[in-house]
């Protein structure tokens, strides 16, 4: 179930990158995130927790707002 909420989390961030129009190496020049952090998290691998802070923060979001139920999993 760990490895189906990294992939889920991930993807999730993924979708506000594209949606807020953003390429990776947009955010990593504005942001300060690296292109592998950023792979690394939307690939569903293991994260620190500052990292999925950060990377959050980039789309106003907060670590809990990715918190999901395991119902929503698919």
């Amino acid at each position: 179930m760990y490895i189906k909420r990294l992939a889920y989390t991930g993807q999730l961030l993924q979708e506000y990158r594209r949606g807020s129009g953003m390429s990776r190496r947009d955010v990593e020049e504005v942001y300060g995130i690296s292109r592998r952090t950023i792979e690394r998290i939307e690939r569903g691998h293991p994260i620190s927790v500052i990292s999925l802070y950060r990377y959050a923060s980039c789309f106003g979001l907060e670590p809990s707002d990715l918190f999901f139920r395991d119902s929503e999993i698919i």
